[in-house]
């Protein structure tokens, strides 16, 4: 099989294929969501998409996932592709990478259009790379790392912490990285993409990050992505300088420490989420090492996702001063309909974690203030007591009622309905007994504001101009009806022997004789998807093609050869669907693809027969009857599985 879909694989030889067989998915994904086992395969909440209920699958004997809800699905390379926002050569040479593998020189030719230019997001990697070596050396450099290095000592950071989160310093010039750039030979203008070099009216460069101690932000494959800086000198500003957002890096979604932090997750199904880097740093040190930070940003939706998909647990540590009140009412409002145990533990006193874990007994303290942390519910209804004190307001008053009306209305917005019943119930409760009326009434407020909810989103979904238009193809290969044809076809697919050495059934009116499809009869079934619409129009006739050579290609093979993305998926939620229907049973998935096979066979005849030359009418009815003795007289029914 020759041909455009081929050019992938010319252009790597057999590098994906060597790749993909090196790369176990379940570990792959396991490392950045929660997988639970379910049988023969593994479910998480899909990255891709809002979920609140497990609706991705993993079936390592496949090594596909697939997502039943928005129909994201494909191997190692289409995982690594969407998650990490890469093109297929970045994905290749992360999977490479990590299995250990060496791959064979590039050219750069023959690139499809489904790959973005490699050469920005490369560029950039490459150069936060280079730059966190460069970091790295000036801090320990006799001179231009001193000032750094006495500050580290003066915070006891030990040096174990400063080899596990990289840390490095840059020089107190406006051009140290410039001078190393040009020494280097290397190109300005990807530092300069980075945020690393800032340019002047005249064109030339100058440091971005100078005179500051360096801390690599990484991403969660370990590559450094950023840079963060605090000032060596107390008279320079700011305290804190962050790279800026690049394609690589969004404040928003990435978390501080969450690479060194991500055994420890996965080992307590808890994370502790602080404010600073070295409260990271002094919490890894002390041995609590389930610790992460936003940077320098509030906690926002993308961060409550990527908790909500490694553990089961949610810590969120403040401080006690107001600002650290107010962080923590917008962190429980982020975190409020998520479906995990979210809990806030706020330090009095003025401390930050760094502070207590220095003082006497710190560790023990701060454990137990992990131990005390309150339910992000309690929390949120002795914030709304506070404030109803504060007010002065007495109870049945229209002041005081309308502070309860606004926080119904907020509770609201922020997904009161996606809480479980009991939750839910206790807000009302809460509310009806600071509002001093009776839970109906608070129920009837909270309906109104639903209502007024829904209303404002229909409004808006009229005016969006970019409002999808019905399922996607793949998710009605996944979920709606489909053809005998194509349940054929995924069979072959999921289990391509099936086609070139088919198990034998008993004939219906025959039982003595074994009835199994010819190889004609198979490739002329499968053909017949070919002559459907949608994505699985030219698979259909690629697994023919690929019969009719004598060959038989594993599912991974047919989704590297595939350069069409939308077949890929198809594939993928073809395999998918059928794996589940036959619970990834040999024996059921055998049962299935001799029932559809005698249904594409009956189809085949019925079509046969549908000519308007007379002089063979009889001759094509009486090979309909010998097919319906033959095959069975029922070609409605689509076999889910083997009989019991």
């Amino acid at each position: 099989m020759d041909g455009p879909r081929q050019s992938r694989l010319r252009n790597f030889n057999d590098d994906p294929a060597r790749v993909l067989n090196a790369t176990d998915i379940v570990r792959l994904i396991g490392e950045v969501v929660q997988l639970k086992p379910k049988g023969r395969e593994h479910v998480c909440l899909c990255p891709f998409h809002d979920d609140h209920n497990p609706s991705m699958y993993v079936v390592p004997s496949k090594q596909i996932f697939y997502c039943f809800v928005c129909g994201a699905g494909g191997n190692a390379f289409e995982f690594v592709k969407r998650y990490y926002n890469m093109g297929f050569r970045e994905a290749l040479e992360m999977l490479a990478e990590r299995a250990g593998i060496t791959l064979t020189p590039w050219k750069g030719e023959a690139k499809t259009d489904s790959d973005p230019p490699a050469v920005d997001r490369a560029a950039l990697a490459q150069a936060n790379q280079q730059a966190l070596q460069f970091f790295r050396g000036i801090l320990n450099h006799k001179e231009h790392g001193t000032v750094a290095r006495e500050t580290m000592a003066k915070r006891g950071i030990a040096p174990e912490m400063v080899e596990a989160f990289l840390l490095g310093a840059a020089p107190d010039k406006f051009d140290g990285m410039v001078q190393w750039i040009r020494s280097k030979g290397l190109d300005a203008k990807h530092f300069e993409a980075a945020g690393l070099l800032k340019r002047r009216e005249d064109n030339s460069h100058y440091d971005a990050l100078r005179n500051r101690l360096i801390f690599p932000i990484v991403d969660q494959m370990g590559r450094a992505i950023a840079f963060g800086g605090r000032i060596l000198n107390p008279d320079d500003t700011p305290k804190y300088l962050n790279s800026p957002e690049t394609p690589l890096f969004q404040k928003g979604s990435t978390l501080y420490g969450l690479w060194q932090a991500r055994n420890a997750m996965r080992d307590t199904r808890h994370v502790i989420v602080t404010e600073g880097y070295t409260d990271v740093i002094a919490c890894h040190q002390a041995g609590i090492c389930n610790v992460v930070a936003t940077l320098g940003t509030a906690l926002t939706q993308r961060h409550a996702q990527v908790l909500r998909r490694l553990v089961d647990r949610v810590t969120l540590l403040f401080d006690g001063d107001e600002a650290g009140q107010r962080a923590a009412d917008r962190a429980a409002d982020v975190f409020f309909a998520e479906p995990i145990d979210v809990r806030i533990a706020v330090i009095e006193g003025g401390a930050d974690p760094d502070d207590l874990l220095k003082q006497e007994g710190g560790v023990e303290r701060f454990n137990a203030l992990i131990d005390a942390a309150e339910d992000a519910l309690a929390f949120r209804i002795k914030r709304l007591t506070r404030r109803l004190a504060d007010s002065g307001q007495a109870i049945g008053s229209q002041a005081r009622t309308r502070i309860i009306e606004e926080e119904a209305g907020r509770l609201v917005e922020l997904g009161l309905g996606a809480l479980s019943p009991m939750r839910r119930q206790t807000m009302v409760r809460q509310l009806a007994r600071l509002a001093g009326v009776d839970e109906r009434t608070v129920q009837a407020e909270i309906a109104a504001a639903e209502r007024r909810l829904r209303a404002a989103q229909a409004r808006a979904a009229e005016h969006r101009a970019d409002a999808q238009e019905g399922p996607a193809a793949e998710l009605a290969i996944a979920t709606g009806s489909l053809r005998p044809a194509d349940w054929l076809l995924g069979c072959v697919v999921v289990e391509p022997k099936l086609a070139l050495d088919p198990p034998t059934q008993p004939e219906p009116h025959a039982k003595d004789v074994a009835w199994r499809p010819s190889l004609p009869e198979l490739r002329d079934a499968l053909a017949l998807s070919a002559y459907g619409s949608g994505p699985l129009q030219a698979a259909g006739a690629r697994v023919a093609d690929a019969l009719a050579a004598g060959e038989s290609e594993v599912l991974s093979q047919w989704l590297l050869t595939c350069e069409d993305e939308a077949e890929r998926r198809a594939l993928t939620a073809l395999a998918a669907r059928v794996d589940r229907e036959t619970a990834g049973e040999p024996k059921r998935l055998h049962a299935m693809f001799l029932d559809v096979a005698r249904q594409c066979a009956r189809e085949r005849a019925t079509t046969a027969s549908e000519t308007r030359d007379a002089d063979s009418i009889a001759q094509q009815l009486a090979a309909i009857g010998q097919s319906h003795r033959t095959l069975g007289g029922n070609p409605l029914a689509v076999a889910r599985g083997a009989p019991e």
